[in-house]
């Protein structure tokens, strides 16, 4: 007895359809890890920011940099980056700086007052601008 054309093609077929499928679940894939690699390589690059002369006393966000300022006009500055995940910490709640991810929370020294991050906060080196204008903080976002 001999086999019929179909059957003699079925492994051809099921070879070409698991290939279709590899492509197929590749493509997404590959997609995701450019988008890694350009988040990876942003980070490598520093933002400038402008933290005021005025800045108030207390906890303030100024995007990659959260600044604070004690009653004695010492100004600290830290990357506002969670060392949880690295979301981008975007507000202040109850004097600490608050991750939106998670829900971690920061002291105004930069130390973890609430987890789930471990890590304080990175801090971010001050250079002072030329006629007391304020300073330029240099951070890897």
């Amino acid at each position: 007895m001999g086999t019929t054309g179909g059957h003699r093609h079925a492994p051809a077929r099921r070879r070409a359809l698991r290939q279709v499928l590899l492509l197929a679940a590749a493509v997404p894939m590959a997609g995701v890890l450019v988008k890694m690699l350009r988040r990876t390589q942003d980070r490598q690059v520093p933002e400038t920011v402008h933290v005021p002369a005025d800045v108030p006393e207390g906890l303030s966000i100024l995007g990659a940099v959260i600044v604070f300022r004690n009653r004695s006009g010492e100004v600290r500055a830290y990357s506002s980056r969670c060392t949880h995940l690295g979301c981008r910490i975007d507000r202040v709640l109850d004097g600490e700086a608050a991750c939106p991810c998670h829900g971690s929370r920061f002291h105004p020294d930069g130390t973890v007052a609430r987890g789930p991050a471990s890590q304080p906060l990175q801090a971010v080196r001050l250079e002072a601008e030329a006629g007391g204008k304020g300073w330029v903080a240099r951070v890897v976002a």
